[in-house]
């Protein structure tokens, strides 16, 4: 008898699994047997063209609960006008995917809508029941009329959906919203190119998807729920009708390019958050060591924390910044941070060390002329794209290799000058408009050291018309460094290093240490003479030696600003002699001033940070000499 229950056994769980694959036509719908008594709707009659799904449906005598529609089961279909029961809780992916769709009715119980489940239809009003809880990726992607335009004018997401996904309201007809309470997260592009001109947000909500507003043009007023926690990537990217943002006191997490190229005046940091702070209209990290972003319109200039060590992506895409001041710290700027923007001044030689230029930084803005920094190795992709005022680059031995698109479309570009005796590496690019130099002026000038035009002519490089030339002699550094504080018994020891090799034409050069002003009658001078030595060949080691040939020192006063003159001329190369040197120790005024001067005094001399004389005033800090004897630091 225990064997004649097991073949028992074994025989109803074959012919359930029998039943499980049955399938059967009822009306004009098809049906798939899920389980002992439900059932799916897997398909319909191609000349179908309205139907009402049935909650329960009779096969052979059994009824069944239809709970679901189908993977793809009305996908491509004829149907304009569906209606659908309560007893259905789950409409899986493609359901009515393509089909002819302008009409959908939901019954009290759906909960689940798949990825794409109505996608590509032309629904004009959509009405969830407060069931609806989770609403799939491109669920409601695309509505569009026979004309492919946007047509989905009206949407109640009902009072229950906690999640909505990717895409899932792609090019959204309607011009306002409500995110109902239950809802937690809104998926990445989730409104996408909609139309929408108002957005409520309810309390509940924690995150906004990367690129969940983006280019919603027309969106002018949208305020963010306390309970908010994350802010994505290009979540409203070219808004241009949004003039203000708030960061609510739970935000933690902003992606870049956050509100770029928007119509954003206004960011309002509630004081209670702790992750964020504000300075002069901009938005740091707590800790200032990141430019998070900053108002579309109204800054035209700014100066950046002196503890920042990055410009997060985007953040002055699309703005009106003019001018910005970077500091000695910062290592980084992120992906378009000012692409589109009004920029025209940046002092890329004030950071010490910037390690990383991301791509399409500089893109589209307003550069005139730009020495690059030797740091980062490379030019990136697009950094320079359309920047059609760009007349000069000058490219440093650091930088060994050129991506694509780096200066597409620079029609205004005259000379660029590199370095560099090896040829920067183009890398490679697949159709002529991904070279670096695409629709560039192919009538500039390359300036190349002398001796190098054979190598750069063998490259990509001979886009441009090439012309060898000896490279300008320029100050890199000195030691110590003009602004600095004097030992208190410092050395008349000096060091000043060049961008290339000099030779030593005069080896006693009259140098001078003026105290208090230059052109003061009290000087400093060591007991012996001046001596001008070479540490290498491009360094001049200029020094001052005691009776017994040792380097003589002074005892400082800290409260005495020192100025060292090296005299024009003292070194010499291809190029020329150097121009007189100034090095500032122990300065009395470290202010930097405006360009204006209140008194009469006239400008006598104008020096870089590095104390090369210059003719005229650079973009950046100068230092200035007038004719009363006062010294100021400039930012021009």
């Amino acid at each position: 008898m225990k064997k004649n229950y097991l073949l028992t056994a074994a025989a109803a769980l074959f012919a359930l699994g029998l039943q499980a694959q049955t399938t059967f036509t009822s009306g004009q719908i098809t049906y798939t047997v899920t389980g002992e008594n439900t059932v799916e709707c897997s398909g319909v009659d191609n000349a179908a063209t309205s139907i009402e799904i049935p909650p329960t449906v009779e096969n052979e005598g059994v009824t069944y609960d239809v709970n679901a529609i189908g993977e793809g089961a009305f996908k491509w279909s004829n149907l304009t006008s569906v209606v659908i029961p309560g007893s259905v809780e789950t409409i899986k992916a493609q359901a009515f995917y393509y089909s002819d769709l302008t009409s959908v009715t939901f019954g009290e119980g759906v909960k689940y809508i798949g990825d794409y489940a109505f996608s590509s239809l032309g629904l004009t009003n959509l009405a969830l029941p407060n069931s609806v809880e989770w609403i799939g990726n491109s669920a409601f992607y695309n509505q569009h009329n026979s004309s492919y335009q946007p047509c989905l004018t009206q949407v109640d997401l009902g009072d229950g959906v906690k999640h909505i996904g990717n895409a899932a309201f792609y090019k959204l007809a309607a011009t306002s919203i409500e995110i109902p309470a239950s809802t937690e997260e809104i998926g990445s592009t989730c409104f996408l190119y909609s139309k929408l001109e108002t957005v409520t947000l309810n309390e509940g909500l924690k995150k906004i998807g990367d690129g969940a507003f983006n280019n919603c043009t027309a969106l002018s007023s949208i305020t963010l729920p306390s309970t908010l926690e994350e802010i994505g990537m290009e979540a409203f990217l070219n808004d241009k009708a949004l003039t203000a943002i708030n960061i609510p006191a739970g935000v933690t997490t902003i992606g870049e390019s956050a509100i770029a190229n928007s119509g954003v005046s206004t960011i309002t940091l509630d004081p209670a958050n702790t992750s964020f702070v504000m300075e002069n209209g901009v938005l740091y990290t707590a800790d200032k060591t990141l430019l998070q972003m900053a108002p579309m319109t109204g800054v035209t200039t700014h100066e950046v924390n002196e503890n920042c060590l990055g410009i997060v992506g985007g953040a002055f895409w699309g703005s009106e910044l003019q001018s910005i001041t970077l500091n000695k710290k910062l290592t980084a700027l992120g992906y378009a941070c000012f692409e589109s923007s009004l920029l025209s001044e940046i002092n890329l030689d004030g950071p010490d060390n910037i390690n990383f230029i991301d791509e399409q930084v500089f893109a589209d803005t307003r550069l005139t002329e730009v020495v690059l920094p030797s740091s980062p190795y490379y030019l990136n992709d697009g950094e320079f794209a359309s920047c059609t005022s760009l007349t000069s680059l000058t490219i440093p031995e650091g930088i060994t290799e050129i991506y694509p698109h780096a200066l597409n479309n620079c029609t205004a570009l005259q000379t660029i000058t590199c370095l560099s005796t090896v040829p920067p590496t183009i890398m490679d690019y697949y159709e002529d408009y991904d070279m670096p130099f695409y629709n560039s002026n192919e009538n500039a000038i390359l300036y190349v050291p002398k001796g190098s035009k054979s190598a750069y002519q063998a490259t990509e490089w001979s886009y441009y018309n090439i012309v060898e030339q000896a490279l300008p002699l320029e100050v890199v550094s000195t030691n110590p460094m003009s602004g600095d504080n004097a030992a208190q018994y410092q050395t008349f020891s000096f060091e000043v290093t060049f961008n290339q090799p000099v030779t030593v034409a005069q080896n006693n050069p009259d140098v001078k240490i003026y105290v208090g002003e230059i052109g003061s009658s009290e000087t400093l001078s060591p007991l012996d003479s001046w001596y001008a030595t070479m540490n290498n060949e491009n360094t001049l080691h200029v020094w001052g030696s005691d009776y017994d040939g040792y380097v003589d020192y002074f005892t400082s006063d800290s409260e005495k600003t020192y100025y060292v003159v090296i005299p024009a001329g003292v070194v010499t190369c291809e190029a020329g002699s150097n121009e007189e040197i100034i090095i500032i120790l122990n300065p009395g005024a470290t202010a930097i001033d405006s360009l204006t001067n209140d008194s009469n005094a006239t400008i006598e001399a104008i020096y870089n940070i590095n104390g090369q004389q210059m003719r005229e005033m650079q973009k950046g800090i100068n230092i200035v000499r007038y004719s009363d004897g006062t010294v100021k630091k400039i930012m021009k």
